[in-house]
């Protein structure tokens, strides 16, 4: 982008309109394709955020049980209330096998998510410099 002054209201719609019919097609097909590609990048960024607050909260939930763990001897597992009191319950492996799987089940969404945006990222960067190069090319660079 230049740090000039910007150029004067209607100079670039006005060297914009004198551009043959194939380069201003082009240049929207570019302009498009930029703004699909952020907005894909947007919504991939926004369901990232949403699974790793998923992820976020099946940890404190994990926490959370191992801390009301008191003890684990033989066939029994003594929880520790809220109130104080402690109860016995038949022994289960620890963690809960169905709570380690959720968590391990969003670490990966999460992991995928966090590729799909980069993906979704890296194509726009990449048309956005097509996109100044070929403005600059046209003598359009205030565009950019």
């Amino acid at each position: 982008m230049s740090l000039g002054a910007a150029p004067a209201p209607g100079v670039l719609e006005e060297r914009y309109a004198r551009l043959p019919a194939h380069q201003r097609e082009k240049l929207n097909r570019i302009a498009d394709t930029r703004r699909r590609l952020d907005a894909a990048a947007r919504g991939a960024y926004e369901a990232l955020r949403e699974a790793q607050d998923d992820l976020r909260r099946a940890r404190a939930a994990l926490r959370e049980a191992e801390e009301h763990t008191t003890r684990r001897t033989g066939g029994t597992l003594s929880l520790r209330q809220p109130d104080g009191r402690v109860m016995e319950f038949p022994a289960r492996p620890w963690p809960p096998p169905e709570l380690a799987q959720r968590v391990q089940r969003l670490e990966a969404d999460v992991a995928r998510l966090h590729a799909e945006h980069a993906a979704a990222s890296a194509p726009a960067g990449v048309t956005t410099r097509l996109y100044e190069r070929l403005l600059e090319h046209l003598g359009l660079r205030d565009l950019a």
